[in-house]
């Protein structure tokens, strides 16, 4: 996660600091992280571009579909008030992402030729590491309202907050990402960096390589599930949505509806 002081630092090669012998390497400096040479890797991989835009397009189709329905039974539930706000806020993180890519154009071709056996821990010190957090804390975000949605007794419980507005539970979800994300906004309020794992990258990587390769390649591999998770979610999505149209186009025609459940 981090790029050392010592001679690791002087080296141009990316990631050459996973395999530097020194072991007197430190965590950069603040001055360091705010001139940006502590960190020489790309923010964009080629590869997740077409993922990140087929996402896009199917997050503003569904979204269409459910502000159209949002006066109509089920879409007023508290469900799809916060699969609504989690939409919104996967689709700030795909945009970020790939503006990031414009920048970062010329690095990324000799980032993948010099990537070693280590590729959460070193995907993790650019934006894609960003999107594959967020993700992540989508996916649990999608789980945990199915949970509320279905299991007793929340799936009582939840009925009572209907009423709420989009917006304030805009503000519930959000505020704690929001209240730490916040100082960015004001030039001296103090700054906190936070790199992911860097401790333990600091121990297994002059210590016990071995080790590190196997917790990357388990996280690598809980990410994939997690990908795997919501491809089949949105893709169960998508077929409620077309019988949802298919029901409208039955409702101009004086056809009763039939009942369908998202």
């Amino acid at each position: 996660m981090f790029r050392s002081q010592t001679r690791c630092a002087e080296s141009r090669t990316p990631l050459s600091y996973m395999t530097c012998p020194d072991e007197n390497a430190s965590i950069p400096s603040f001055e360091e992280i705010g001139q940006g040479r502590w960190l020489n890797r790309p923010e964009f991989h080629v590869p997740c571009l077409g993922m990140s835009l087929i996402i896009i397009i199917l997050y503003l189709l569904e979204l269409r579909v459910v502000l159209s329905y949002r006066k109509y039974s089920p879409f007023t539930s508290t469900f799809f008030r916060i699969w609504t706000v989690q939409a919104i806020a996967d689709l700030l993180s795909l945009l970020c992402y790939i503006i990031a890519f414009v920048r970062n154009m010329p690095h990324t071709w000799g980032f993948w030729m010099k990537l070693n056996a280590t590729p959460l821990p070193s995907i993790l010190g650019t934006m894609n590491g960003a999107v594959v957090l967020s993700q992540m804390i989508g996916v649990c975000i999608i789980s945990l309202n199915r949970y509320l949605k279905i299991c007793k007794p929340t799936s009582e419980l939840t009925v009572k907050f209907d009423s709420v507005s989009t917006f304030g539970f805009s503000l519930l979800i959000l505020v704690f990402p929001t209240m730490t994300t916040a100082l960015i906004l004001f030039p001296g309020a103090p700054r906190y960096v936070y790199i992911m794992g860097q401790s333990y990258v600091i121990a297994a990587c002059y210590q016990n390589p071995k080790m590190l390769q196997a917790f990357s390649g388990i996280a690598s591999i809980m990410c994939i599930i997690s990908l795997f998770i919501s491809t089949i979610c949105y893709g169960q999505v998508m077929q409620n949505i077309a019988v949802l149209n298919c029901v409208k186009r039955r409702s101009h025609f004086n056809v009763l509806p039939v009942e369908s459940h998202v």
